[in-house]
């Protein structure tokens, strides 16, 4: 199990907190269809690309990624951060004072990190007000709108380029640009992603591997292995080891 890194679900906030420690991180190029990630670095360095821009990130200090924008994110050397997962769907409902009093609760409590800053603190209200607040992503094409949504909420349907192309009236190598143009990621890394996000969502409610490889829409055990890792950063079976629901109050 990699011991650097926890994953939590508040069911009170009804956000994930993601925390990794002394970690060294890469994550290549990827979008989060689903939510808002707030980053906080709490030491070490972090490169961000993403807009065309590469940025780095130290202890401190914040950044934001909304839903669909494709970017990657290396650690320079170790460095601890802590992510802040935000559903899109409800980030418009979202209590901000809610949320930043479960964050204070949970980093000084669960995770036993001290406190944040004034400046920290300020920082996290602006960017969940940005959340709250933020225009939903729209496509520009109807047909690949369509596409996206049903990849997006069932994933663990597999519909091969040539029938998604043919369903938009497009060439099937149009289409592939046209969706990359518009979502961030080739059609088949768009369901690959979202089939892992449905895994991590399930997770708790199978036992077994190769069941839930066919649940979200893999051919085999395998290549479920091999895909969530690339994705998440840890197999299976350390993601299930590190993760929590927490409901507890103050």
């Amino acid at each position: 199990m990699n011991k650097n890194s926890y994953y939590i679900y508040d069911k009170v906030s009804k956000t994930e907190l993601v925390l990794y420690t002394d970690s060294s991180l890469s994550y290549p190029l990827h979008n989060h269809s689903s939510i808002f990630s707030i980053g906080i670095i709490l030491n070490g360095s972090i490169r961000l690309c993403k807009d065309g821009y590469s940025s780095i990130y130290t202890a401190g200090q914040i950044f934001i990624i909304p839903p669909y924008v494709p970017h990657a994110l290396y650690s320079i050397g170790k460095a601890s951060l802590l992510t802040i997962c935000i559903n899109k769907n409800k980030a418009s409902e979202i209590d901000i004072n809610k949320i930043i009093n479960r964050i204070i609760f949970l980093y000084t409590k669960t995770f036993n990190l001290g406190s944040l800053s004034g400046t920290q603190l300020l920082l996290l209200a602006e960017n969940l007000s940005y959340c709250k607040h933020f225009s939903a992503y729209k496509s520009v094409t109807p047909q690949i709108k369509e596409l996206r949504q049903i990849l997006e909420f069932s994933p663990e349907i597999t519909i091969n380029i040539e029938k998604m192309a043919k369903s938009a009236y497009m060439s099937k190598y149009h289409f592939i640009r046209k969706f990359k143009k518009e979502t961030g990621l080739t059609p088949h890394q768009f369901q690959i992603q979202n089939k892992i996000r449905r895994a991590q969502r399930i997770f708790n409610n199978s036992e077994n591997l190769a069941e839930l490889a066919i649940e979200t829409g893999f051919f085999d055990q395998s290549h479920f292995i091999r895909y969530f890792k690339k994705i998440v950063g840890l197999t299976p079976s350390d993601y299930k080891k590190s993760f929590k629901i927490v409901s507890h109050t103050f």
